[in-house]
C-alpha cells in the first residue's frame, strides 16, 4: 500500500527519543524535531497540496504521455538551441560541452568494480549520460546517442547500485535521464533492460527505505533525515519513477507519493531565510538535486505540489552570496573548503522562478561549471544584477544556522569581511565551533577556519560515539573560539545550541552578539557572550568576550592563521603579515593579566591526537591563556595596515564598550555621504557612496605624478575637506562634516608600483607584428602572424592603452591559437625561471591559459579570478599552487609574474606576484623538492591560449617575457 502523506512526520516524531542519540552524522538533529513539527502542521497550509492530491488522484495518471518529459521546458531541446544561437554565454557553454563530449566519446563505458568507490563511478556515469543525451538532443548525431546508450547498458548490467544509497540514487537519476531523453533511440530490448534496472536496482531499493524506518537499527534511513541525503535520494527515486511511471505504474505511484512525504521533511530546513544547516559545502550538492526534483515534477506532471513554495526556499540563493567574502573565499565552517564557490547552474532556475536577478549573476560567475546544467536551466530573458546593482545590504544574519557575515563592500577583494556563528553542535557535518569567526582584509584571510579533514579517518563522521570530536579540526581548539577547562573529551557540549541574540547593521559599523553559554554550561560557565563587530567605517574588527564561571576556570582564546606572527615584547599586541600586508592585533581589555602567545595548530597536551589527521602545515594559532578566572572581559581589535602605515599605539584605540552597550550610532539617512569621487578628473572606478575605503594598487611602466582627488557631497550643506596623499604610496582622506551628523571619513590608499622587468631572455615587448621577434643572443625566435578574415583564430597585434602609454599588444580570442616560440624547445626550466606578462581580461572564459612550457610549467586563470600553477616533473609527479580568488579583476591591466627558484630550505618554490605584490596561495600536492626536474624540454614556450576549443583568454596580453638563469 502507498505510504500516505504526512505519515513520515508522525513516524519520525514518534521514534525520536532514545533513537536520536545514536543517529549517524547524516541524521536528523534535535533542532529539526521542531522543524518537523512545523512541517507536519504545514500540511494543512502551504504544503497541504501534498495531502489533498494524495487523497484524490493518481500521480502517474498525470504524467505527460510523450518522451522526453523530464526537466526540459515547453520548447524542449529547441529552446536550448535557441539560447545557444542568440546568447554568447550559451554558445560558450555549448562549445565547452562539445569538448567534454568528445572526451567521453574517446572513453569506454564505466565498468563495475567491487573494489572501487561506486559513488565515484556513479558520478562519471551521471556526467556521461547527461552530456551524451543532451548533445544528441541538440545535434541529432548518432554517435552521441550510441555512446549514451552504451553507458546505460553497462550500468543496467551492474549486479547492484548500492554501496551507499547516494550511489543508488545518482545511478537511478542518470538512467532516468538517459531512458527519457534517448527513449526514441532505444530498442525494445534496451528499454526493457534499462527500465528493469531502474525498478529493481533503484526504485525497489528506495521502497525498502521508505517503508522501514528500522532497517538501520537505531539509525533512521535517508528518507527521514533532513540533510543532503534526503534530497539526493528522493531526486533519484522520483526521476526514475517519473521516467517509467506509465510502464510500471504501481511501483512508480508508491515511490512518488513516498518521496513527496519524505522530501517535505528536509524542505522545512530552508526556513525561515534560506540558510542550509550543513554549511556552504553541502548547500551546492543539496541544491543540485532539490532543484532537479522540483523541475522533474513540474515538467512531467505539471506541478511540484507546493514544494517550490517551501518557506525560505526562495531566499536560499542569498546563502552562498553572503557566505562568500569579496576575496572569493568561503566562510568555510564545518566540512567546507576555503575556496571553490558553489556557482551552481541551478541558480538560473532560481533567478527565473523567484525573480531574483542576483541569483542569475551568481550563476554566471563561473563559466566552466557543468555546461550541460547551465544550458538546461539558463533563461536568456532573465536579467543579471550584481549585489551593487540590486542594492543588497552588506550584512546578513541567517537564522536557525545562526551565522552572520559583515563586509565593508561588495566585489572589492581588498575590503574587510567577517563571518561569525553560533548554531547547533548536533548538526550533520558540524564542528564544536560555537563562537568561531573568520576575518579577511587586504586580499588575505587572516583568521582562518581549517574546514574539513579526511573523510576516511576512522569515525570521522560519527558524532554519536564521539569519534568525530577526537579530531583537531572538529574540536573547539581547532576553531577560532574559546576553550574552557580543556580535557580529552569534547570541549563544547555536543548538544549545545547558541543563538545570535543581538545584531545591528549600520552604514559605519555592524555587529552581532551570540549567547554561547550552553557550550560550556557543563563546565561551570554561567554566562558567555561573544560579540563581533566591524567598526570605524568598517575598517577594524573587534572581538569581545564576556564570560562568567561559578568556579575559577582555565580559558583559552584561539585564532588560526597562515600569516607570519610577531608578538610584541609586552604580549599585548601582535602583527600578522603576508608579504607587505599586515594586520595589527591588540588586546584592549583587560590591560593586564593576559598575553598573546603563538602555538602550533596541533592538539593541546590534554587532547586526543589520533593518527592520520591533517598536520595543518603552515598554520599557527594566536593564543591568549587566562587561568583561574571567574569573570573574563576580553576585547581584541584587528587593524589592517598597508605597508607604509604604523601600528596604532594602544592609547590610540577607542575603548571597547561592554556588549550590553553595543548599538548602531547612526542610520543611513543620518550619515553624510559623497555623491561622486574623482581621481585626476576621472570617476574613481568602483566608487559606491556607502563604501568608505578604497585601495588603488596598480603597476605603471614609468613613474607618474601625484594623483589629485576631488569629491562632492550628496547634500550641499555638507562640508567636504580633502587631504591629498603627501606621496605615493600614501593615503588621501576626505572628511565630511554636517550639522547634527557623525563625522565621516573616506580613505583612498594609493600604491603604485613601477614595472621593473626581469632580465629578458625572450622578450615580446611592443614588437612590430611584421617583424621577427628578437631575443638576446638566441637570435630570431618566432614570427607572429596577424589575424585576417580568413584566419580569425590567429593572434593579432593591436594598439591599446597600457599604464604609462599606448603600446602594441597581443589580442587573443577565447578559441584562438597561442603564440609559439620554437627556439625555446630545448630550454630546461628546472634550474629556475621567471615569466612575466601584462594581462587585460574582457570577460571570464573557460580556463584561459597565460603560458605553458610543455607539462613542466603552466599558468592559468580560473573563473574565480585566481591564478593557478600546474607543473609536472620529469618523473610525472604533479605539483602546483592556487592563489586567492579575485586576484585578476576584469577590464583593467594587471601585471602577473611567476617565478620558480630555490627557497631558503633548498627546495624549489613557486612565487606569484600580481601588480608587484606577492600573493599567498594554497599548494596542491607536495612541495617541489630540489632534485625534481620540471623539464619541459622538447616543447616550445606557448604564450596565450591552449590549443583547444574550450580554453582561452578573451582579452589582451602584452610585455611577456621569460628569463632563465644565465641569460641576459
Amino acid at each position: 500500500m502507498p505510504v500516505g502523506a504526512g505519515s513520515q512526520f508522525v513516524r519520525m516524531i514518534a521514534t525520536l527519543n532514545e533513537e536520536e542519540r545514536s543517529m549517524t552524522s547524516r541524521d536528523i538533529s534535535r533542532r529539526s524535531v521542531l522543524a518537523l513539527a512545523g512541517a507536519a502542521a504545514a500540511l494543512s497550509g502551504g504544503l497541504g497540496h501534498v495531502r489533498a492530491f494524495a487523497d484524490t488522484g493518481s500521480i502517474v495518471d498525470r504524467l505527460q504521455p510523450a518522451h522526453p518529459r523530464l526537466w526540459l521546458g515547453p520548447g524542449g531541446f529547441a529552446s536550448i538551441q535557441a539560447s545557444i544561437d542568440s546568447d554568447p554565454r550559451a554558445a560558450d557553454w555549448y562549445e565547452n560541452l562539445v569538448g567534454l563530449g568528445q572526451r567521453i566519446l574517446n572513453q569506454s563505458p564505466q565498468e563495475y568494480d567491487p573494489d572501487s568507490n561506486l559513488l565515484s563511478i556513479s558520478r562519471r556515469v551521471r556526467n556521461s549520460v547527461f552530456r551524451m543525451s543532451l548533445l544528441h538532443g541538440l545535434t541529432g548525431e548518432d554517435r552521441y546517442a550510441e555512446r549514451g546508450i552504451a553507458e546505460l547498458e553497462a550500468v543496467a548490467n551492474f549486479p547492484d547500485w548500492s554501496d551507499t544509497f547516494l550511489s543508488t540514487a545518482e545511478l537511478a537519476h542518470a538512467c532516468a535521464m538517459g531512458y527519457d531523453w534517448l527513449y526514441h533511440r532505444l530498442s525494445h530490448d534496451q528499454r526493457d533492460l534499462i527500465r528493469g534496472a531502474i525498478v529493481e536496482l533503484g526504485l525497489k531499493q528506495g521502497l525498502v527505505e521508505y517503508r522501514d524506518s528500522d532497517r538501520h537499527g537505531n539509525s533512521p534511513p535517508w528518507s527521514t533525515v533532513t540533510g543532503n541525503w534526503n534530497f539526493v535520494g528522493n531526486a533519484g527515486m522520483a526521476a526514475g519513477a517519473l521516467a517509467i511511471g506509465d510502464e510500471e505504474p504501481e511501483v512508480a505511484e508508491e515511490v512518488l507519493r513516498s518521496s513527496l512525504d519524505s522530501v517535505a521533511i528536509a524542505a522545512a530546513e530552508f526556513a525561515p531565510d534560506g540558510a542550509w544547516p550543513e554549511g556552504m559545502g553541502y548547500w551546492g550538492y543539496t541544491m543540485r538535486y532539490w532543484v532537479s526534483y522540483l523541475r522533474a515534477f513540474e515538467s512531467a506532471v505539471g506541478t511540484s505540489f507546493g514544494l517550490s513554495d517551501s518557506p525560505g526556499f526562495s531566499e536560499t540563493g542569498y546563502f552562498p552570496i553572503y557566505m562568500t567574502s569579496p576575496l572569493g573565499m568561503n566562510f568555510n565552517y564545518y566540512d567546507t573548503d576555503l575556496v571553490g564557490r558553489p556557482y551552481i547552474p541551478e541558480m538560473f532556475w532560481m533567478a527565473s522562478r523567484y525573480e531574483k536577478p542576483s541569483f542569475s549573476w551568481w550563476g554566471n560567475l563561473d563559466q566552466s561549471v557543468s555546461p550541460e546544467r547551465k544550458l538546461l536551466y539558463f533563461d536568456p530573458e532573465v536579467e543579471d544584477k550584481n549585489p551593487i546593482e540590486q542594492d543588497l545590504p552588506f550584512d546578513k544574519l541567517f537564522r536557525t544556522s545562526e551565522a552572520v557575515t559583515l563586509r565593508a563592500a561588495w566585489e572589492q577583494p581588498l575590503t574587510t569581511f567577517a563571518g561569525f556563528k553560533g548554531g547547533f553542535n548536533d548538526t550533520s557535518h558540524a564542528d564544536l565551533d560555537l563562537g568561531t569567526f573568520v576575518f579577511d582584509a587586504l586580499g588575505h584571510r587572516w583568521a582562518s577556519d581549517l574546514g574539513k579533514d579526511d573523510y576516511s579517518l576512522p569515525g570521522y563522521n560519527n558524532r554519536r560515539d564521539g569519534s568525530r570530536w577526537t579530531y583537531y579540526r572538529k574540536r573547539a581548539e581547532g576553531n577560532n573560539t574559546l576553550v574552557v577547562n580543556p580535557g580529552a573529551g569534547p570541549e563544547q557540549d555536543p548538544m549545545a545550541k547558541a543563538d545570535i541574540v543581538e545584531h545591528g547593521f549600520g552604514p559605519l559599523s555592524a555587529f552581532a552578539i551570540a549567547d554561547l553559554t550552553a557550550a560550556y554550561a557543563n563546565r561551570g560557565v554561567t554566562s558567555w557572550r561573544r560579540g563581533v563587530s566591524l567598526r570605524d567605517h568598517r575598517r577594524q574588527l573587534v572581538v569581545r568576550d564576556e564570560l562568567q564561571a561559578s568556579e575559577p576556570a582555565e580559558v583559552w582564546w584561539f585564532m588560526h592563521t597562515e600569516a607570519e606572527v610577531d608578538v610584541a615584547a609586552d604580549g599585548l599586541s601582535a602583527v600578522l603579515s603576508v608579504g607587505d600586508d599586515r594586520v595589527a592585533v591588540q588586546i584592549v581589555e583587560p590591560a593586564e593579566g593576559v598575553r598573546f602567545s603563538v602555538r602550533p595548530a596541533t592538539p593541546l597536551p590534554s587532547s586526543p591526537d589520533p593518527e592520520g589527521q591533517n598536520p595543518n602545515t603552515g598554520v599557527q594559532k594566536l593564543t591568549i591563556e587566562a587561568s583561574g578566572v571567574t569573570d573574563l572581559q576580553l576585547a581584541v581589535v584587528f587593524t589592517p595596515l598597508r605597508h607604509w602605515e604604523e601600528v596604532p599605539a594602544g592609547t590610540d584605540l577607542d575603548e571597547i564598550e561592554p556588549l550590553a552597550q553595543w548599538a548602531i550610532p547612526a542610520s543611513k539617512r543620518e550619515v553624510p555621504m559623497l555623491a561622486d569621487l574623482t581621481i585626476d578628473g576621472e570617476p574613481l572606478t568602483g566608487f559606491v557612496p556607502e563604501v568608505f575605503t578604497y585601495d588603488l594598487r596598480g603597476i605603471v611602466a614609468d613613474a607618474v605624478g601625484q594623483p589629485v582627488l576631488e569629491a562632492r557631497a550628496d547634500d550641499a550643506r555638507t562640508r567636504v575637506n580633502v587631504r591629498q596623499a603627501s606621496s605615493v604610496p600614501g593615503t588621501s582622506r576626505i572628511d565630511l562634516i554636517a550639522p547634527g551628523s557623525p563625522r565621516v571619513r573616506y580613505e583612498v590608499h594609493l600604491d603604485w608600483t613601477v614595472l621593473q622587468p626581469f632580465a629578458d631572455a625572450w622578450d615580446f615587448r611592443d614588437q612590430d607584428p611584421a617583424q621577427s621577434v628578437a631575443g638576446s643572443d638566441n637570435g630570431t625566435l618566432a614570427v607572429l602572424g596577424q589575424s585576417t578574415d580568413e584566419e580569425p583564430g590567429e593572434p593579432a597585434w593591436v594598439s591599446a592603452d597600457l599604464p604609462g602609454g599606448e603600446a602594441t599588444v597581443l589580442s587573443l580570442e577565447p578559441r584562438g591559437l597561442p603564440v609559439s616560440v620554437p627556439e625555446t624547445a630545448d630550454v630546461d626550466l628546472s634550474a629556475g625561471f621567471a615569466f612575466e606578462a601584462m594581462i587585460f581580461q574582457h570577460r571570464r572564459t573557460t580556463l584561459p591559459r597565460i603560458m605553458a612550457k610543455g607539462e613542466g610549467a603552466q599558468l592559468w586563470i580560473y573563473d574565480d579570478g585566481s591564478l593557478r600553477v600546474r607543473a609536472h616533473s620529469a618523473t610525472g609527479a604533479r605539483y602546483g599552487c592556487t592563489s586567492n580568488p579575485g586576484m585578476l579583476p576584469l577590464e583593467t591591466w594587471v601585471n602577473v609574474r611567476l617565478t620558480y627558484s630555490a627557497g631558503e630550505s633548498g627546495d624549489r618554490e613557486f612565487r606569484i606576484f600580481v601588480d608587484g605584490q606577492e600573493v599567498s596561495y594554497q599548494s596542491q600536492g607536495d612541495a617541489v623538492p630540489a632534485h625534481v626536474l620540471l623539464g619541459g624540454t622538447g616543447s616550445p614556450l606557448l604564450i596565450g591560449n591552449a590549443e583547444s576549443t574550450v580554453r582561452g583568454l578573451d582579452g589582451l596580453l602584452a610585455q611577456a617575457s621569460l628569463a632563465v638563469p644565465g641569460t641576459p
